[in-house]
């Protein structure tokens, strides 16, 4: 993409929201003073390109996320369509962004993560829209496990399979148990091969990431994901860390 284009775009994404950085920093203050699920409103802004060269825009305002997209490069978009009617507690975090991709069909697919508690335990959701964004399906949990999920990340390989990974502490628990330290969170990832219909069963990559850093996702090659994420190393040295990336796909088992 020319650099040109994405310069325009994150200028553009700044004078929506009147300088993200500083609202990111008065969280609290914004859901106060603006609460209206508009993008005006909106503490965190995602944009995407869509394999047709549509610009997308996914965000979080007034406990709700709401998907938008232009033909024209964010000279007009059409109108907003909500993923979660009703308010939720969405993560406030300043990472917590709605994460937003779209697929040669025109399919929405749209993950963002909610508290469940005042300690900060997370849920991430699923949903998808079939009808190019004009509405989208319930929102799903993207695991069965109630532990906490949160810092998720989704992507399509060239096949349009989706992948899904994000930080997961379904494992500190049995650590407990056995009286063993369990540093951090899990690494955990899923796959759908069927536009998201269905999600397979969650897999753990790795134990004992650090449990509050964003992740970062691309693909070697068909199958062959590539996570960027922070390590905990020796149980205290935290860097980031890229595994070697291979065939993760598995059988998809768990129905939406």
């Amino acid at each position: 993409m020319p650099g040109f284009v994405v310069a325009w775009v994150v200028a553009l994404l700044l004078s929506f929201h009147g300088i993200g950085i500083a609202e990111m920093s008065h969280h609290h203050e914004v859901k106060q003073l603006c609460a209206e699920p508009t993008l005006k409103c909106a503490s965190k802004v995602t944009p995407t390109f869509a394999p047709d060269g549509s610009l997308w825009l996914a965000w979080a305002a007034a406990g709700k996320v709401s998907v938008v997209r232009s033909l024209d490069l964010g000279r007009t978009f059409n109108s907003p369509a909500a993923v979660n009617p009703d308010p939720m507690e969405l993560d406030w975090g300043p990472d917590a962004r709605p994460k937003i991709a779209v697929d040669e069909q025109g399919r929405v697919f749209v993950a963002f993560a909610i508290f469940r508690d005042k300690n900060f335990n997370g849920q991430v959701l699923l949903a998808r829209s079939t009808d190019e964004g004009s509405s989208f399906e319930p929102s799903v949990p993207i695991t069965a496990d109630r532990e906490s999920q949160r810092f998720e990340a989704i992507a399509l390989d060239s096949d349009g399979s989706l992948f899904a990974a994000w930080l997961d502490k379904r494992n500190r628990a049995p650590a407990k148990a056995r009286n063993e330290p369990y540093a951090g969170a899990a690494l955990a990832f899923a796959w759908s091969n069927n536009h998201g219909a269905t999600v397979s069963d969650t897999r753990i990559a790795t134990d004992n990431t650090c449990e509050c850093c964003r992740l970062a996702v691309a693909f070697a090659g068909l199958g062959r994901p590539v996570i960027a994420f922070r390590n905990v190393f020796d149980g205290t040295v935290r860097d980031h860390d890229v595994p070697r990336p291979a065939d993760t796909r598995a059988g998809l088992s768990r129905q939406r």
